[in-house]
């Protein structure tokens, strides 16, 4: 079985979905087919100490092997994009660190099924050798709900999401002003995919719940 580092990277504007992705996130450690789960708060301090939130939610569940760190917050124009790229630099070199070979992001509103570890354990037992990313689905409107099984594609989105070991020594995760549109998931994809080395794929049979929060902002509270 391979060793998963799960990599969390959260923000208090997901407050809403908080208590139940980390009681899903405690289902699918259980397992214990993985190594360690690192949650980083990327919540800017001076707003919201959502880092105490996020020390008795998890302080409840009882896991196992799961570190959370807070970082600081550089005030600038592009402040979601910079939180997301600072956070997963930080989950990147932790789990470079680590003896882990697989890297898998769960973003914070995302739920996926409680049997995620063994489902992507069997998916990536039929890929290619040349395998890179493989991803789950859970965006309506930008994965294909009418396909079943593996399907490549050329931009795997990080929701949940794993990463061989190779792909992550090789390729960092980035933002660029060249198009402030993409995110670091789109940018190592277009990385991974410029190089030819790797192929990436989606498992249309790994479906997650997307919580949105109910209100004046479709994906979440601003920052």
């Amino acid at each position: 079985m391979s060793k998963y580092f799960i990599a969390v990277y959260t923000n208090a504007c997901k407050d809403y979905c908080d208590q139940v992705f980390f009681k899903r996130l405690s289902e699918v450690t259980r397992s214990g087919n993985y190594y360690m789960t690192s949650i980083v708060d990327n919540t800017d301090q001076l707003k919201n100490q959502y880092y105490l939130r996020l020390q008795q939610i998890i302080l409840g569940l009882t896991p196992q092997r799961w570190k959370l760190t807070q970082i600081p917050i550089v005030k600038c124009d592009r402040q979601f994009h910079v939180n997301v790229g600072q956070s997963v630099a930080v989950l990147r070199e932790e789990f470079l660190q680590s003896g882990c070979d697989r890297f898998l992001i769960i973003e914070s509103d995302v739920i996926p099924p409680v049997d995620l570890l063994e489902s992507l354990e069997k998916s990536i037992e039929q890929l290619p050798e040349d395998w890179g990313i493989l991803g789950g689905l859970y965006y309506q409107g930008f994965h294909d709900y009418t396909l079943t099984g593996i399907q490549p594609t050329h931009h795997a989105l990080s929701g949940c999401t794993v990463y061989r070991r190779e792909v992550i020594e090789q390729y960092p995760f980035r933002i660029s002003a060249e198009n402030w549109a993409a995110f670091p998931d789109a940018w190592i994809c277009h990385d991974v995919t410029q190089d030819g080395k790797y192929k990436i794929f989606n498992d249309h049979d790994i479906q997650c719940e997307h919580l949105h929060f109910d209100g004046y902002s479709r994906q979440s509270k601003p920052l």
